[in-house]
């Protein structure tokens, strides 16, 4: 068995195909083309006689990569397994030349017929092999397109062909190339002389008007199982994807009487040849991270196309063996009916993306989930559009542990966000953007992760202005109190030194305080966060959220997320005081205290400090 197009030629390809973006290539390729250039890689033609080989740098990036080696190469047609010769002439009939890297001249031997003058016109319906337009024509004005014709039907119920270009010089030693199939008078020519290596290259297309050849006389039934990454996910199998055959896939026959259960080859097939009368069920075995979109039997799988071009219902396909509706079951049951019946089965799969998180409550407020406690009953959106442009919306509920998960995506790009709980500060982006998801070589999806962090603010023990200037806060005040705050660089409204002596001193001057001048309100606000700390109500320790500084306000302690201890604040404040006593409107030391005033407001008022979260937060979605 030869081997395939490479998955450097499959994923550009699946990414022109199916996702819309031209392909960045680095080597040659070929491609299935009509004989002017004007439709290449559409795979499927409405006669056998429009296809042409058009060889040389990827289409359509044509002068920007390089191209074949240059040199001779023989081509071929086959069945999309390879086992079928269908090419009907001579080997050295069908001989190519490449000379700077594309198909520069058709170049049979002298005894193969000549083509037509008219190389795009009516063709003889026994050959020979016309010469026709490049695709790259434009960067390489000698390339050509060379006709495949002829060649006899496949034996494939879909009516799928391969082509094949190889090397001259590949071919051993002992074939003849003067036999349509050398390989039939010589046991050391397998594969009609064609063998596997870097420099062999294929293409599968379709013809429309395919019919089903008649059974070949005293040969037993079969059925081939097609395995095929459906790029798109819609359930059909659309000419582009014939290219992507999937190996390695487990596919099981049942009964088994020639044990034909096996992996897929190199082509995406298992063959179970030598079958009796009877029914078989066909399976594939599913893998984990792929999604099931199609099985179909004996036809074009979706899609009507070997009778037209469109269909809506499978009434629209007039007996030729296709459907339009895709049939998702599997296993398959397939019948075969007597000698010579021969079934396809092809099974479409595509793989799946996820993104996957936690919510977590961030202990050590470092922006990090450090394996920190999960924050359960939370609500997490995904948005986003498809490969194909179909939008995409959920929602999910984080779990016990705080972990969420959003499965089975098809390649597209993708935004996940949390709905922030009230009472809560970020301490990471609410929202991963643009993740986005693309199938690889064995048309697998891909993981992401997308973490939230958060802290829970609000507070019971601080006391307020009000507080610590009515008789309840006065009946806790002692003459030790007094004594600190006159220590402290507190300040009146005009800028000057505040030591209180009594009580009554310290209840007027609280009750006054206003931010005329930013430094005495700033004072007041110490104060009652300084009494809160020294009373037990809050500790040194406790952190609360401040926000960002304003520009050229440094405070030390505050961390670039945000937060500061009331130690560090309290100290800050009492610094800023003692330098800055009068910040009237339009001074610039005001924002910076009102920065701290703001922070120690919020703490005596309960608002702003960090507190443990809710075992769970209760959110549902729709």
């Amino acid at each position: 068995m030869k081997s395939r197009i490479s998955a450097a030629f499959v994923l550009p390809f699946l990414c022109l195909a199916v996702f819309g973006r031209a392909p960045a290539v680095s080597a040659a390729a070929i491609q299935s083309s009509v004989c002017d250039g004007s439709k290449v890689n559409a795979n499927l033609y409405d006669d056998p006689r429009e296809v042409y080989l058009s060889g040389g740098p990827q289409f359509p990036a044509c002068g920007n990569v390089a191209g074949f080696a240059d040199g001779t190469y023989y081509f071929q047609v086959t069945d999309p397994s390879g086992k079928t010769l269908l090419s009907s002439d001579p080997l050295n009939c069908r001989v190519v030349t490449v000379s700077g890297g594309v198909i520069t001249g058709y170049t049979p031997d002298a005894s193969c017929p000549a083509g037509s003058n008219d190389p795009c016109g009516p063709v003889p319906s026994n050959g020979p092999h016309n010469a026709g337009t490049g695709v790259c024509s434009a960067d390489f004005p000698s390339q050509i397109s060379v006709q495949m014709w002829p060649f006899t039907q496949t034996p494939n119920h879909g009516g799928v062909y391969k082509m094949w270009l190889e090397p001259t010089a590949s071919l051993p030693a002992a074939c003849d190339p003067t036999q349509v199939d050398p390989s039939l008078n010589n046991a050391n020519c397998p594969g009609h002389g064609f063998v596997s290596g870097a420099g062999t290259k294929t293409d599968n297309f379709r013809i429309k008007s395919f019919t089903p050849p008649p059974p070949p006389p005293h040969e037993s039934g079969a059925i081939n199982a097609n395995k095929f990454c459906d790029a798109n996910g819609d359930g059909l199998l659309e000419p582009d994807e014939l290219l992507l055959q999937l190996a390695n896939w487990q596919i099981n026959f049942s009964p088994d009487p020639n044990n034909c259960s096996g992996l897929t080859d190199i082509n995406g097939m298992v063959a179970c040849a030598n079958l009796d009368p009877g029914t078989y069920n066909v399976s594939e075995v599913e893998q984990s991270n792929f999604n099931h979109t199609g099985t179909c039997t004996d036809g074009v799988c979706g899609t009507c196309a070997i009778s037209q071009a469109s269909c809506a219902t499978n009434l629209d396909c007039p007996g030729l063996g296709d459907s339009c509706v895709p049939n998702p079951v599997n296993p398959a049951a397939i019948t075969v009916v007597g000698t010579g019946d021969i079934h396809e089965v092809d099974f479409l799969n595509i793989g799946v993306s996820s993104i996957s998180g936690r919510k977590f409550q961030d202990v050590n407020l470092n922006g990090v989930d450090n394996s920190d406690p999960g924050l359960a009953g939370v609500k997490v959106l995904l948005t986003g559009t498809t490969a194909q442009g179909q939008p995409v919306s959920r929602c999910t509920v984080t779990d016990g542990t705080g972990a969420y998960s959003f499965g089975n995506l098809l390649p597209g790009t993708y935004s996940v966000s949390e709905v922030k709980p009230a009472n809560t500060v970020a301490t990471t982006p609410t929202s991963c953007n643009n993740i986005s998801f693309a199938l690889d070589a064995a048309c697998a999806g891909g993981t992401s992760t997308c973490s939230f962090g958060d802290v829970c603010l609000g507070g019971t023990g601080g006391h307020t202005l009000g507080f610590w200037s009515n008789k309840n806060g006065q009946k806790l005040e002692t003459a030790a109190d007094l004594s600190f705050l006159a220590g402290l660089n507190l300040r009146n409204a005009n800028g000057s030194n505040f030591d209180p002596t009594t009580k009554t001193q310290l209840h007027n001057w609280l009750l006054s305080a206003n931010a005329v001048n930013m430094a005495y309100m700033l004072s007041a606000q110490l104060t009652a966060m300084e009494l809160n700390v020294r009373h037990s109500f809050l500790s040194v320790g406790d952190k609360v959220f401040a926000g960002s500084a304003p520009n050229g306000c440094t405070i030390p302690g505050l961390s670039n997320l945000g937060f500061i201890s009331i130690g560090d604040l309290m100290s800050d404040a009492n610094a800023d005081l003692g330098t800055h006593a009068v910040t009237l409107s339009g001074n610039p030391d005001r924002a910076c205290q009102e920065f701290m005033k703001d922070a120690l407001d919020a703490g005596n008022n309960n608002q702003n400090i960090v507190v443990a979260c809710p075992a769970n937060f209760g959110a549902t979605c729709p």
